[in-house]
């Protein structure tokens, strides 16, 4: 019952959660633009209508254990990174990532789904890196922004089932907060024993 309840939140966290949490920044981002560009806040506030409408339908999926209806592909990481517009965000891949299994994806993509509100929450950075690296047997994602970086890393929610779902695949995480704040996520192509 624990590990089910842990699960369920976990679900709702990183799909619900960061979608809703992406529509709160477009509608702040809506506010601030109404007065001094009418046409583009209008065009924020739609967007925002919208997404919100989607976030409920993933609210209805995700509580009634619905399996997404999109597919974890390449796709859907360059959708991700392009939605977040709220500084400059590069990305970019090397090596054979022709082994990454959708499931890999997946938890890659909320990886970085993750970074990309924290640091819109509290690095103050206005450039973020985002590298996708394949190798021989394990892939390599790294996201560093040049924020202020924080004193003390707090493992809250998003940063604990970040961690839980990437060792769950046999990999690590790495956090550095000295300058700027950077993640670094390593994930084997199989584990041991598959």
């Amino acid at each position: 019952e624990i590990n089910e309840r842990n699960r369920i939140a976990r679900e709702i966290h990183d799909s619900v959660g960061h979608s809703i949490a992406a529509v709160l920044i477009q509608l702040q981002a809506a506010q601030m633009l109404l007065n001094k560009n009418q046409p583009k806040g209008n065009e924020l506030l739609n967007n925002s209508i919208e997404k919100l409408s989607q976030s409920l339908n993933l609210l209805r999926d995700t509580v009634y254990n619905i399996k997404p209806k999109f597919e974890f592909n390449f796709n859907y990481i360059n959708k991700t990174i392009e939605s977040f517009k709220f500084c400059e965000t590069t990305f970019t891949v090397k090596g054979d990532i022709s082994k990454i299994k959708p499931f890999q994806i997946e938890v890659l993509a909320l990886c970085i789904k993750e970074a990309l509100i924290n640091a819109y929450k509290y690095s103050g950075a206005n450039l973020i890196e985002i590298n996708l690296e394949g190798y021989n047997k394990f892939v390599r994602l790294m996201i560093k922004d040049n924020g202020k970086g924080c004193k003390k890393i707090k493992f809250g929610i998003g940063l604990s089932n970040m961690k839980d779902r990437i060792e769950k695949l046999g990999g690590n995480l790495s956090i550095s907060s000295d300058d700027g704040f950077l993640i670094v996520v390593i994930i084997p192509f199989s584990i041991e024993g598959d």
